[in-house]
């Protein structure tokens, strides 16, 4: 698990952010006023818990990528796929199926190998 370097500096400069504007408020209204101490509270309450919020979120987050990864492998078949299937005859489906293994034993090229000697062979011959 590596740490969200993002999230990290953006919850940063947030507690900065509160506990400076808990100082100025302090300046401001008298450091023996309530307003000090409530904005005091409220610095550390937001502090507390964005950070505990932020260190949830990061243990929480492995899990729910390997879940994803898990539905990924495990995914049903397509249903369009099966239902095609079940529609075809059997005499259909071997034809799909030996056009498939003709399509892959090619190798993506045009013609065969096997093809290709035949005729390397057919015009030494002549």
């Amino acid at each position: 698990m590596g740490i969200r370097w993002n999230s990290l500096i953006a919850n940063s400069i947030a507690t900065v952010v509160m506990w400076g504007g808990a100082l100025v408020s302090s300046v401001v209204m008298g450091a023996d006023g309530a307003i000090s101490i409530l904005a005091g509270m409220t610095a550390l309450g937001g502090s507390a818990a964005l950070w505990i919020v932020w260190a949830l979120s990061a243990l929480d987050s492995k899990p729910a990528e390997e879940s994803q990864e898990k539905a990924k492998r495990s995914a049903p078949e397509d249903t369009r796929l099966a239902l095609l299937l079940q529609l075809m005859s059997e005499d259909e489906r071997q034809a799909l199926k030996q056009r498939l293994a003709d399509e892959l034993g090619s190798d993506g090229e045009n013609v065969s190998l096997a093809e290709l000697l035949a005729v390397q062979n057919r015009q030494r011959e002549k």
